[in-house]
Formats: C-alpha cells, sequence, structure tokens
C-alpha cells in the first residue's frame, strides 16, 4: 500500500485521488464499490480531521456507494459550511436533491458550482436550459435569475436554442421582465425566431406583445409607418443584410429603405401578421415613384407550411404606391407571411426604395 504521512489531510488527498481513478476507469460515473485502499483512507481521513472538505467528501461517498445514503446526505450537506468551491460535492448533491424533487436546491447547487467551476458551465448550462421542459423549474428560475448570475447570459444563450423548453423559456422570459430584469436582445430576437420557426406562433406573440415595443389598437401590421427599428423579427419586421440587396429603417424620416445592385431579386422585408376571414384593404406608399425597370410585389402566404394549400396572395406595386383590395375566407391560414419582394433587371440601375407605409386595414 502507498506510504501515506499519518494525518487526516494526507489520507483525504490520497482518498480523493484514489477516486478520481477509479471514477475515470468506470466511464466517469460513480464506481459501484470501494477501493479498498480508499476505504481506509477516507476513513483515517475523516477521523483525524473532520473538517477537511475531502476527508469529509470521501467518508460521504464511502458511505453512499456501500448503500448509506442518509449518512452520505448528511456529511455532504455539512460541505457547505466548509466550502463552496468543492465541485464533486455540488455535483452529488444536485443528484441528490433531483432524486428528493426539490427544485430549488438543484438550482441553488447548479448555481454555486457555476460561480465556483468554470469547467461546469459548459456540463451545466445544457442541463440547465433543458430543465427547462419541466413547468416546475420556471418559479426557481425566476428565483435565481433575480440575483443576476453571471452565468445568466450563457444560459440565455443555450436555453432560447433548446426547442422542446421553449415554450418555458417564453414563459420564464416574460416572467423575468416583469421583475424588470435585464436580458440581452440578441437572446429575446433568437428566442421570437425559434419560436416562429417551430409553429410556436402564438407563444412567440405573446412573448412580443409583453416584452416588445407597443403594437398600435387595432393595428394589423406592426410598425407600419416605420416609427421605429423593431428587433423581435418576424413578428417586427425582418429585414434583409444580403451582398447584392439590403434594408434598414430610418425611425427619424419614417422610411424603409432598400437598396439593390442590378441583376439582383430576393425579398427586402417580411413580416408575420394574423388575419380574420374577412375583408381587407393592402396599401403601400413610396416616397418616390418605383423605377420602370424595377418589378415590385406584395405577397401574402401561409405561415404554417403544411397548411399552406392555397397560392400566395400576390400583387404588384407601381408609381407611388398602389392599393389592392383581399379577401381571407372562412378556413384559410390565419397566421400570414407579408412579404416585400423585388427585382431588377441585369441591365437596371442600381437602386434605393424608400417606402413610407405598408399597411393592412379592415375594408
Amino acid at each position: 500500500m502507498t506510504s501515506i504521512p499519518p494525518n487526516g489531510f494526507a489520507y483525504g488527498k490520497a482518498a480523493h485521488l484514489r477516486f478520481l481513478s477509479s471514477f475515470a476507469q468506470n466511464s466517469n460515473r460513480q464506481p459501484d464499490k470501494t477501493d479498498p485502499s480508499w476505504e481506509i483512507w477516507a476513513r483515517k481521513g475523516f477521523a483525524m480531521e473532520p473538517t477537511d472538505p475531502n476527508a469529509v467528501r470521501m467518508a460521504a461517498l464511502v458511505f453512499d456507494v456501500n448503500g448509506d445514503r442518509i449518512r452520505a446526505r448528511k456529511l455532504m450537506r455539512s460541505i457547505s459550511s466548509l466550502t463552496k468551491r468543492d465541485r464533486i460535492t455540488n455535483i452529488w448533491l444536485v443528484e441528490d436533491y433531483g432524486r428528493l424533487g426539490d427544485v430549488e436546491q438543484i438550482l441553488y447547487n447548479y448555481d454555486i458550482t457555476l460561480r465556483t467551476s468554470k469547467p461546469s458551465v459548459d456540463v451545466l448550462i445544457p442541463v440547465m436550459a433543458s430543465a427547462l421542459q419541466q413547468d416546475e423549474f420556471i418559479a426557481p428560475f425566476v428565483s435565481l435569475l433575480q440575483k443576476k448570475p453571471p452565468w445568466a447570459p450563457r444560459f440565455w444563450m443555450r436555453a432560447v436554442q433548446v426547442q422542446p423548453s421553449l415554450i418555458n423559456v417564453a414563459r420564464l422570459r416574460k416572467e423575468v421582465h416583469n421583475n424588470g430584469l435585464p436580458v440581452e436582445g440578441r437572446f429575446d430576437a433568437t428566442l421570437v425566431r425559434e419560436l416562429v420557426e417551430a409553429g410556436q406562433i402564438s407563444a412567440a406573440r405573446s412573448l412580443v406583445a409583453r416584452i416588445g415595443e407597443g403594437q398600435g389598437s387595432g393595428e394589423l401590421v406592426r410598425n407600419p409607418n416605420f416609427t421605429r427599428k423593431g428587433s423581435l423579427a418576424p413578428i417586427d419586421w425582418q429585414l434583409a443584410s444580403e451582398g447584392e440587396y439590403s434594408a434598414h429603417i430610418d425611425a427619424e424620416k419614417n422610411q424603409m429603405i432598400a437598396s439593390a445592385i442590378p441583376d439582383s431579386n430576393g425579398r427586402f422585408a417580411r413580416q408575420l401578421i394574423a388575419l380574420e376571414p374577412g375583408s381587407y384593404l393592402l396599401k403601400v406608399v413610396l416616397s418616390e415613384p418605383l423605377p420602370e425597370n424595377v418589378d415590385m410585389t406584395v405577397q401574402l402566404s401561409c405561415a404554417l407550411v403544411p397548411n399552406n394549400s392555397r397560392p400566395p396572395f400576390r400583387f404588384v406595386v407601381s408609381g407611388k404606391g398602389s392599393r389592392e383590395n383581399i379577401s381571407i375566407p372562412d378556413g384559410n391560414c390565419r397566421d400570414l407571411f407579408l412579404d416585400v419582394n423585388f427585382a431588377i433587371p441585369e441591365d437596371g440601375d442600381f437602386v434605393d426604395l424608400f417606402i413610407d407605409s405598408i399597411n393592412i386595414i379592415p375594408a
């Protein structure tokens, strides 16, 4: 047997190193039985230094591997009064509180681990984001995020991309907003986009209504007169940023400005809108007449592709704008993409279009 100095710290460290070796040999899982030397060193270390975290933890793991979960739990919980930086203890406690169904304590130990162990971030953040599939995690997450933990940006970055959790991530985001806690706009934009792409359009609209800039009473198109930039596409305007063409909103001039080069075509702008069955008037107003060699069209198509049994509504814009009567029949798709498209011939000129408004009103 390895020679170890006869003191509790040395025995505790030796037991810890032997445990790590056994852990690695067992495919990074806690071994099913103790190594004889590990158990002897752990017991000696704890007897000699009952306040050394290494010694206490290793004694607890001996009890755990031997089936005495209660004594193991008592010792593991006592370590938090000695140190909060013991990653193995924190992770063990997370698993144990998971067995007990104690969500608040699970998140508390995640928080402690993330604050004290940088290597844990890549492992625990995805686990936490996936945990939001369960409704009972929402309220504890709100309480935890109120403390403004340093790992919060990494959490949001991951959470807004975990599709099975998206509905609850949106619920969490609204609760956090109610409490006045800031979240980076790029995460909100990603969450709205992911919700729409996942077909969770009602959840996306509800989220934007809570955290976004207000929509005018009775408006069917958000920001039809371009008085603000908006950042929560496609509920707000989704603007092109391609090599050959692009669009942006100048909120000071209340215009959408679209630019393109010759021999290009595509979609300048898109917005997801909702229209109930009925008759409507679609209006497009330009600051200057549309150049003769530029084709500009506005199109309405179903946002839910499997339900897209009807061809899209499409009309051509000319002069300084156009208006068109449209009818949405019963049973048609309610969620529609409003697209602004263009085409410029190869022999055309560089083009800047200045759009004053794009709106839909009841007829």
